[in-house]
C-alpha cells in the first residue's frame, strides 16, 4: 500500500515589483520573459524577499515564466544561500 501524501496548503512565492531600482539579488523581468500571462509594466523579481503564502491567499495567476528566465531565477536564488 502507497502511503498518502498530503499536498501543502501553502506555496512558495518570490515578490515583484515595478520599481526597478539596481538592488542586489534581483532580476528584471518584461513581458517577452513570460511563455503565457500579461506583464504590464516591467518589473524586478526580488529574489531575496522569498516567502510562503497560502494557497487560498492567491486571488489571480499573472503569467508563466520561460524556461531561460525561470534558470537565471534559480541561479540567482543560489546567491542569496
Amino acid at each position: 500500500m502507497t502511503p498518502l501524501i498530503k499536498k501543502s496548503d501553502d506555496c512558495i512565492a518570490i515578490p515583484l515589483t515595478t520599481i526597478i531600482k539596481e538592488v542586489p539579488y534581483s532580476i528584471i523581468i518584461d513581458q517577452t520573459d513570460l511563455s503565457y500571462g500579461k506583464l504590464i509594466k516591467p518589473s524586478r523579481i526580488r529574489i531575496d524577499k522569498i516567502f510562503t503564502v497560502e494557497k487560498k491567499s492567491i486571488i489571480m495567476k499573472i503569467g508563466v515564466i520561460k524556461d531561460p528566465t525561470f534558470s537565471k531565477i534559480k541561479s540567482e536564488l543560489m546567491n542569496v544561500f
